[in-house]
């Protein structure tokens, strides 16, 4: 009796199975039978997450030109050969904003920005480059070579960059189709310069009043940005106190190069006998 139940109980779980097998071989064939080719235009556009900001103030001041790269990504098949993509310069727009006198935003408009970069001024001429994804890839990278000209000192120019249709591909993402960067070379008193303390003390505590000549030599001698962001968030006493010892030997350096060539002392104002760069 117990044998035929069981041989009942083996034939049923038999049959389970089989049938379970069966409509998993179905299901396999069905999604493979899905699977197809991207039969659609391949696709190109920029990869998100860019600060879209670049100065030449934290280059160095011996920086004449420099460098910035963007990643651009494909949306399609990947090639066995490569293909070509172009990228011009379009019109930048931005928003521009009213505020009252305690700073809060009141008004805005979105408009064509007035400090449009120029090819030449502002950066190397790129438009005649072959511009390549390279083969078994899914994306490239593009670089555009900016020139530090004197008129960055005075205004921030933007530069905006967009893709173009090619034989191989046609713009993509439509958020990603253009990025704009803004190119500067203005020096900027950081707001917290004397009012954010740094463990016990503040910036000025230590570095002195604020010059646009010192603190540029500030950012050559310590290698460090110096803006608000750096001095909120990453700046310690200890290294505080470091840097300025580094700006220091740095000025005395300057001082001795500049009486063997004759002249007076590193000044703010070269005109101004008053306005000599000091540390406190």
């Amino acid at each position: 009796m117990l044998t035929d139940k069981f041989e009942m109980m083996k034939q049923n779980v038999l049959k389970i199975t089989g049938a379970l097998l069966l409509a998993l071989i179905g299901f396999t064939s069905c999604s493979e039978d899905a699977i197809e080719p991207w039969k659609s235009s391949d696709y190109i556009h920029f990869a998100g997450g860019y600060t879209n900001f670049f100065s030449f103030v934290y280059a160095g001041s011996d920086v004449q030109k420099d460098t910035v790269t963007f990643r651009l990504n494909i949306a399609g098949n990947i090639s066995s050969k490569d293909r070509m993509f172009k990228v011009k310069q379009a019109k930048s727009y931005g928003f521009i904003y009213e505020e009252d006198d305690f700073g809060n935003i009141i008004d805005s408009a979105f408009i064509e920005l007035p400090n449009q970069a120029k090819v030449g001024v502002h950066f190397e001429d790129f438009s005649n480059e072959t511009l390549i994804v390279p083969s078994d890839s899914l994306g490239a990278y593009f670089d555009v070579v900016l020139l530090r000209d004197q008129s960055l000192k005075d205004n921030d120019f933007s530069l905006s960059l967009e893709v173009e249709e090619t034989t191989d591909f046609k713009p993509g993402n439509a958020a990603l189709q253009k990025i704009n960067l803004t190119i500067s070379d203005k020096i900027v008193e950081p707001k917290l310069w004397r009012s954010w303390y740094v463990g016990n003390t503040t910036v000025f505590s230590v570095m002195g009043y604020y010059g646009k000549v010192k603190h540029q030599l500030i950012i050559d001698a310590t290698g460090q940005r110096w803006d608000d962001n750096f001095i909120q968030y990453e700046l310690t006493e200890e290294y505080l106190v470091f840097y300025k010892n580094l700006a220091v030997l740095e000025l005395n350096k300057i001082n001795e190069e500049r009486e063997a060539q004759g002249l007076h002392k590193l000044r703010e104002d070269d005109s101004n006998p008053n306005s000599e760069v000091e540390f406190f």
